[in-house]
């Protein structure tokens, strides 16, 4: 009865622009037995409808079965609360709606903003799929060396749960691997979001446990959709008189960005699948994490 009541409020507030809820609206029969919790995540406010993102250069349009935390919301669980380093590009965090952003099983995709210019797509036809995932291997084993010497977690990259799609009208690219950690399970699951902008990149990132890619791959089409640049800001508004050019191409986006952001891993992400612990990972700016915090 009451997730039927906080639907009709959802569905009732994401008009045309972002609504804040309550804690109370979203999840009136949710208490923590942990007070210090309890008090934080009551006092967030949770973001309904069409967020604006960039200083409205960009939006967000979100469909009733997701709320949105700002970046201050955002970090008060990430750095605050957890700490975790902080994100300068960080603009917030999409979760779903019947989970509190504490919950067992849920998940979180970070959003950002990277104003490195426009990124050139002029060469995404000339590199295949296959080529990509090779290169990014051949790179992980690289990273893994060090990692070894340095008696840190390696990695596989088993290879693409979503091989890497751009679409030249939209100007949006996404993409989904599978990760090792160690070789033990559960595996990790990297889903990426990218939107090319006239003066950078907007970023949506996901990571999951593997088990966890049908629920992560529905809300990741349903957030590629919503995702756009305003007018005056896309793509096509781009200037070269007056325009910086980024130094990435839409493919080195993909292999360049994904192994520089892979270094943030840590071997938490072992614990996804585990109610009684607590991962919370910023990988590829991203976080899914589980607690097993009882309810009251």
């Amino acid at each position: 009865m009451w997730r039927s009541c906080v639907l009709f409020l959802v569905v009732a507030l994401s008009t045309a622009t972002a609504h804040a809820a309550s804690y109370a609206e979203l999840f009136p029969t949710r208490k923590y037995a942990d007070a210090q919790i309890q008090a934080m995540i009551e006092s967030f406010d949770y973001k309904l409808g069409t967020i604006s993102l960039v200083s409205g250069a960009a939006k967000l349009e979100l469909e009733p079965d997701y709320y949105f935390l700002a970046a201050d919301d955002a970090r008060a669980i990430l750095g605050d609360f957890w700490g975790f380093p902080d994100n300068p590009d960080l603009l917030g965090a999409v979760l779903p709606i019947g989970k509190t952003p504490v919950d067992g099983e849920s998940w979180a995709a970070e959003v950002t903003f990277d104003p490195m210019g426009r990124v050139s797509d002029t060469e995404i036809d000339a590199y295949a799929p296959s080529v990509l995932l090779e290169q990014m291997q051949m790179e992980m084993r690289g990273y893994n060396a060090t990692r070894q010497r340095l008696g840190y977690p390696v990695y596989e990259l088993v290879g693409w749960t979503q091989p890497p799609i751009y679409d030249a009208a939209t100007k949006k690219l996404h993409w989904a691997s599978e990760l090792m950690i160690d070789g033990k399970p559960p595996n990790t699951l990297n889903y990426e979001i990218r939107v090319l902008g006239r003066t950078g990149v907007l970023a949506i990132s996901f990571v999951s446990s593997i088990g966890r890619l049908d629920a992560v791959k529905a809300a990741a089409a349903e957030l590629l959709a919503g995702a756009s640049f305003a007018s005056g800001h896309a793509y096509a508004d781009f200037n070269q008189a007056t325009d910086a050019e980024a130094e990435f191409s839409v493919s080195e986006l993909i292999v360049g960005q994904s192994l520089d952001e892979l270094g943030a891993m840590t071997a938490l992400t072992r614990l996804l699948n585990d109610l009684w612990f607590l991962a919370l990972i910023p990988v590829l700016g991203i976080w899914w994490f589980a607690i097993g915090r009882k309810t009251v």
